[in-house]
Formats: structure tokens, C-alpha cells, sequence
């Protein structure tokens, strides 16, 4: 492990991959959608009950690689349940969730190599802040370009 995410109280969350190369589709022809609509997604949850509502930042690490950093001032199962886990019509949409798209589509991609999801748990909201742009200012994380 990376030694600045050492620095950390770390804990490694459980991921349960439930479907890969996923097709989600937008019945309304009308709407406009992101550069991600035509995106394979997975789809997952968490199993780490001691952590699930726990606030903190949160980091996915492909091949031991940071790839994504973010934080959730909710709980850790609400935020990769609802946001990141699913991906549903709506984040399709132009003003959707263009992150939890970028991020699905790229665990997909990568769904033969190893995933992990490491915790920071903090229910300080500034702290969170720090801790999540020291780390992406330091590893540089793909999904996290813009």
C-alpha cells in the first residue's frame, strides 16, 4: 500500500460485484445524454457493516493503482449503493451523475484485475475535504480528472 494512505487510519471494505458489462438504457429519445450513455457499467455493493454508516473518505485502488478518491458526508453504504454501485437512466442524462458513470464504466473495463475499496472514516467535514484533495493531489487519480 501507497505510504502517504498509510499515514491513515485505513480500513479495506468488502466489494460485492453483482454484474458486469452492464447496458443501461434511456427510454426517452429526447433527453440528452453523457459521453458515458453508451458505456458498459458494473454493478456493486459493499459488505462491511461496521463501516456502512460511517462518513469518510473513500479510495478505489485498481491493481494496487489509485484510481478514484471521494468523500461522503452520509454514510459509505448510502453514497456506493446509491451513487456508485447502480448506475440507473438518470446519471445518464447530461446533467447526471457524470462521476458515478466515468468510475462504473472503468471498474467494468478492469473488472479481470484487482479492485479494492480502502475507508477513511471521519465524521469531520473539513477533515474529509483535506484528506480527499491531499490524496489527489498526490496520486493523481484517473477518474478523478476532468
Amino acid at each position: 500500500m501507497h505510504k502517504l494512505l498509510q499515514s491513515y487510519n485505513l480500513h479495506k471494505i468488502k466489494l460485492l460485484f453483482h454484474g458486469f458489462d452492464l447496458k443501461v438504457i434511456e427510454p426517452n429519445n429526447d433527453i440528452e445524454l453523457n459521453q458515458y450513455a453508451d458505456s458498459l457499467f458494473t454493478s456493486f455493493s459493499i459488505d462491511s457493516p461496521e463501516y456502512e454508516d460511517k462518513k469518510g473518505v473513500f479510495v478505489f485502488t485498481v491493481d494496487g493503482s489509485v484510481v478514484y478518491v471521494g468523500m461522503t458526508n452520509d454514510s459509505l453504504k448510502k453514497v456506493m449503493m446509491g451513487t456508485y454501485g447502480n448506475i440507473i437512466p438518470r446519471k445518464l442524462h447530461k446533467d447526471g451523475q457524470l462521476t458515478a458513470c466515468r468510475l462504473s464504466a472503468f471498474l467494468n473495463e478492469n473488472h479481470n484485475k484487482n479492485i479494492e475499496l480502502w475507508f477513511i472514516a471521519c465524521d469531520d467535514k473539513e477533515k474529509n475535504k483535506q484528506i480527499k484533495n491531499e490524496l489527489i493531489d498526490e496520486y493523481k487519480p484517473e477518474i478523478n480528472k476532468r
